[in-house]
């Protein structure tokens, strides 16, 4: 019922341009899906991009609108077929020597 990320360059795996600052920084998480699978990995698949997308220089606050996000794409109707349960997740990212 969990699923994971391991990322050792989120700007990397991104691939956006808006994600260039993220290089130097990994991020690691868990999802537990509460009783279904569905949601954690939905999180696991749109937390990074939603992450990359926030200010490289304010992590805290990058984090915190990925989140969020994930809370709109969750309770939007396009993607409940997709969704039965919920998540609770932890994620840490780590940053290159340059911070």
């Amino acid at each position: 019922e969990d699923a994971h990320i391991a990322i050792p360059s989120l700007g990397l795996a991104v691939g956006s341009g808006s994600a260039r600052g993220w290089r130097d920084t990994s991020v690691f998480g868990v999802f537990d899906g509460h009783g279904g699978e569905q949601v954690a990995h939905f999180v696991a698949r749109h937390l990074p991009a939603a992450i990359a997308q926030g200010p490289a220089e304010d992590p805290t606050a990058a984090l915190v609108a990925g989140f969020h996000r994930m809370d709109e794409l969750l309770f939007d109707p396009s993607n409940r077929e997709e969704l039965q349960s919920l998540s609770t997740s932890m994620v840490s990212p780590i940053f290159g020597s340059g911070r």
